[in-house]
């Protein structure tokens, strides 16, 4: 995982469809498309209808209507991606009367923090484990499925170095357990 937040800017005219008019983000691509991809696009095609909608458009469309100047609103919503998957944002809709005619739409991918939170409590649950003085085995296993966690189809595995500083031998963990490799302990 990268250290850029997940986090993007669209500027949305207020006209049928919700036309996305200008895309800022510290990535290149949000939602997995193109941020010059997006102008123009409605922003319902990005958002997944609500339980009991056929399309998002109608919802989205008098939700941000009603919206009046100098409020916002911010709601949770489930957006697609560029491949088809869903995730959980946090959208924030603000209209100022300074642009009557946009509505700014900040999107953050609750996803992303849910993950980061998870990563920074193993962090400290692994802390934690080696300052009460846990056993080696316990702490590399949960060291490799932290790491492992990180992607999908990433396995991890620990070398140990010997004292003569030359060779090495497999340290126990998941890695071996799960037989994708030939482990042998020395």
């Amino acid at each position: 995982m990268d250290n850029l937040a997940h986090v993007a800017m669209l500027l949305v005219r207020l006209a049928p469809g919700l036309p996305i008019a200008q895309v800022v983000s510290g990535r290149p691509e949000v939602l997995g498309h193109a941020t010059a991809e997006l102008s123009g696009q409605p922003l319902a095609a990005l958002c997944v209808p609500q339980a009991g909608e056929a399309v998002a458009d109608a919802s989205l469309q008098a939700r941000v209507g009603a919206l009046q100047p100098g409020c916002s609103e911010r709601m949770l919503w489930s957006l697609r991606r560029s491949d088809g998957s869903v995730s959980p944002h946090e959208v924030l809709i603000s209209r100022t009367a300074a642009l009557p005619e946009f509505v700014t739409v900040c999107i953050v991918d609750l996803g992303a923090l849910a993950f980061a939170k998870a990563l920074s409590d193993g962090e400290n649950e692994l802390l934690q484990m080696v300052a009460t003085g846990q056993a080696l085995k316990p702490v590399l296993e949960r060291l490799t499925t932290l790491i492992e966690a990180q992607f999908l189809g990433l396995y991890c595995s620990v070398m140990l170095l010997g004292t003569d500083g030359c060779t090495s031998t497999p340290a126990p963990g998941p890695a071996c357990q799960r037989a994708i490799c030939s482990c042998s302990t020395a």
